[in-house]
């Protein structure tokens, strides 16, 4: 299985990437989806695949495709296709952002900016927010979260973590080999 550790938006606080980075030190792959407001250079994203996100300075890519096996995955920070969060359970443009992906060759799309979890899929592109590490906005929760995926040929699996205490959120994992199509979209819709 590889396994990906997905944070976002830390906005300058170090201690829970910190943590992060220590207890998924066997992943695979690590990846910042913007906001950290860390120079790109500093020794603590080295081994994340980062992006910029609105509040980053210019030095870091506005977005990435990344191959891993049949997957590609884009990062980008939602503010790119217009992400947006009103409050409450409204945030807006992530079907822009999946059909962004969609046409950039993406069948995953990870991506920041709201500071609240999410994660769905639209039928063609899974899409996935790992929520805040430091400052959540998900006003029902209040958590501040980042996600871990894993993936091999038969089976995808996300968990959401509390950032602060590793404990699991939720957990989402869908065998393929068992699932229907419509097994599959239920799935990824389930909360």
């Amino acid at each position: 299985m590889v396994k990906i550790v997905v944070v976002s938006d830390n906005h300058v606080l170090r201690t829970n990437l910190e943590h992060i980075l220590e207890k998924w030190e066997t992943a695979d792959y690590f990846i910042h989806c913007g906001d950290s407001q860390f120079q790109n250079s500093d020794e603590l994203l080295t081994k994340f695949i980062r992006v910029r996100g609105n509040n980053d300075n210019g030095s870091f890519v506005e977005e990435e495709l990344v191959r891993i096996g049949k997957y590609t995955i884009l990062v980008i920070h939602g503010h790119m296709q217009d992400v947006i969060n009103y409050g409450g359970e409204n945030v807006q443009g992530t079907a822009t952002l999946a059909d962004y992906a969609r046409r950039v060759g993406a069948n995953m799309v990870f991506y920041g900016h709201t500071h609240r979890a999410d994660f769905h899929y639209d039928g063609q592109v899974m899409v996935l927010n790992p929520g805040s590490t430091d400052y959540p906005r998900d006003y029902s929760m209040r958590i501040p979260t980042y996600a871990v995926v894993e993936f091999d040929d038969d089976q995808l699996s996300v968990e959401f973590f509390h950032a602060e205490t590793h404990d699991i959120i939720t957990r989402k994992i869908q065998k393929k080999e068992k699932a229907s199509k419509n097994d599959f979209l239920d799935f990824f819709r389930k909360k």
